[in-house]
């Protein structure tokens, strides 16, 4: 998805089907990477620099406590926690992000439960826009 100012970076599924590339849906208890940037520094680094995240996810039972969260840093080693969301059970979710550091991670605790439906979408966006 580009041409319209927002770039798919990564989605996911309860099932993806094999070859796809989209992420599974994590299982009871688990941590998972959404996505992390190998550089935001600019073009010459080997891509965009993404000013926020657009971060779209569905669930049939709630994350975990703060379960959602984007991080920063100067180096890719240490991490510094930008903002953190709760995401509730079976209520489509849309958090925006600013981000500006040289690297950034999005990830998802999930909660004790077993998960049978997931979706999860993250777009970057390299323009300078409000938060809504």
């Amino acid at each position: 998805m580009s041409g319209c100012g927002y770039t798919l970076l990564r989605r996911g599924v309860t099932s993806p089907a094999a070859g796809s590339g989209d992420l599974a849906a994590p299982t009871s208890g688990q941590t998972i990477t959404l996505w992390q940037s190998n550089s935001n520094v600019n073009s010459t680094w080997g891509g965009p620099r993404w000013k926020r995240l657009i971060i779209n996810i569905y669930s049939s039972h709630a994350s975990a406590a703060n379960g959602l969260t984007i991080d920063e840093s100067v180096d890719g080693t240490n991490w510094r926690n930008v903002t953190s969301y709760t995401i509730s059970a079976t209520t489509y979710t849309k958090n925006y992000v600013a981000v500006s550091a040289p690297y950034i991670r999005v990830q998802y605790q999930n909660s004790a439960n077993t998960l049978t439906t997931w979706e999860m979408a993250i777009l970057g966006d390299t323009g300078e826009r409000g938060t809504v």
